[in-house]
């Protein structure tokens, strides 16, 4: 029935293409290799292993397809733990066809969202929970004047979703108290429980302002109260909590910055404003966490070996016949960074290396 419910169906003017697999095992033998978007999974079988199982084999491998369980045995259907396992939404059967081809729709949307470079490659994201268009657009437009990503979800089932299929979670939740499907306190509370959101800062950005003390006992960071008119008022109150609710976030994981270059210990990211240079491993990563420290004074030869790895150092990097010396990884480290020419790594001779980073605009 689901199958023949998407027959001739298409999204984003691309034909919907559907597979059915009667068992969790045979689910098992052509999901990894067969570029699906997206599974639509039962929680009970006759036999074998069970709809839970395909949640938790899926997340321990790490495979990144959303699922939409789809049960009938609501007694089996612990949401709370479904959810907890990788479930992207859930659906009790018996279903409208038109409750099912939305929540498709809806999952496809956010996972697609939450894959755009413009967001997994960001220095710092931001997720706006908003449903009247008009605040949406002019948080877009202030935002839009950053290095951060945003995106914008509309109502609870929307936010959920979205949080669920990313790999790269929001630095800062902007949530509005007000929306269609939720009580935006409640929204605070079901946060709070969730494991991998409850370290999300929320910023509530409300016109309910007698609900300012009720948000802070939620564990809101912070209460911005929307002024009556265009909000130009709000916006540099708005903006201002974003990025020291983002900086000190920051500071906590460790993100090392100075003039235009940003270092992310979360991947071993480097960023020159808002541009992803490159993703490197621990040692180079080191490395330059240390130049950027010191620049512009030089860090001796010495001191950058205690960044190098010491086991299986020879076998790894033959080109290098020598263990003690870094000048295989301070060599690729300037062929990483050569995308930015305002970026360079300097050998002075007697003293080691320097970091100089230029102005922009610098020839």
């Amino acid at each position: 029935m689901i199958c023949r419910a998407f027959e001739g169906s298409r999204y984003a003017g691309r034909p919907i293409i559907t597979q059915e697999a009667p068992s969790v095992e045979a689910a098992l033998r052509v999901v990894p290799g067969g570029g699906f978007d997206l599974i639509i999974l039962d929680l009970g079988f006759p036999q074998g292993l069970q709809g839970r199982d395909l949640l938790r084999r899926m997340r321990e491998a790490g495979v990144q397809v959303p699922i939409l369980v789809a049960t009938g045995n609501s007694a089996s259907a612990d949401s709370e733990e479904l959810y907890r396992l990788g479930a992207a939404d859930i659906l009790t059967k018996p279903m409208f066809i038109y409750a099912l081809k939305d929540a498709v729709n809806g999952i496809l949307r956010a996972a697609e969202a939450a894959r755009r470079p413009a967001w997994t490659s960001a220095p710092a994201r931001v997720l706006h929970v908003e449903d009247t268009d008009d605040w949406a657009a002019l948080v877009r437009l202030w935002l839009s004047q950053t290095d951060y990503a945003s995106h914008r979800v509309a109502c609870r089932a929307e936010l959920m979703r979205f949080l669920r299929s990313c790999r790269e979670l929001p630095d800062c939740i902007l949530l509005d108290l007000t929306l269609p499907d939720v009580d935006g306190l409640n929204l605070c509370d079901e946060l709070k429980r969730q494991p991998d959101a409850q370290a999300i800062p929320l910023v509530v950005f409300t016109a309910r302002g007698d609900d300012r003390l009720a948000a802070l006992k939620r564990r809101a960071v912070q209460v911005v109260i929307k002024p009556d008119g265009s909000g130009k008022s709000a916006r540099e109150e708005v903006m201002t909590v974003i990025d020291s609710v983002i900086d000190q976030a920051e500071r906590t994981r460790g993100v090392v910055r100075k003039g235009g270059l940003r270092l992310d210990p979360r991947g071993h990211r480097v960023f020159w404003g808002s541009k992803g240079l490159a993703d490197l491993d621990p040692a180079k990563f080191s490395i330059l966490k240390l130049l950027l420290e010191r620049s512009p004074r030089p860090v001796s030869e010495e001191e950058l070996r205690g960044c190098l790895p010491r086991v299986g150092y020879k076998r790894h990097h033959p080109e290098d016949p020598n263990p003690k010396t870094v000048a295989v990884y301070v060599s690729n480290l300037r062929s990483r960074l050569a995308w930015e020419p305002l970026v360079q790594i300097v050998n002075m001779p007697g003293q080691g290396y320097a970091l100089l980073t230029m102005p922009a605009g610098s020839a």
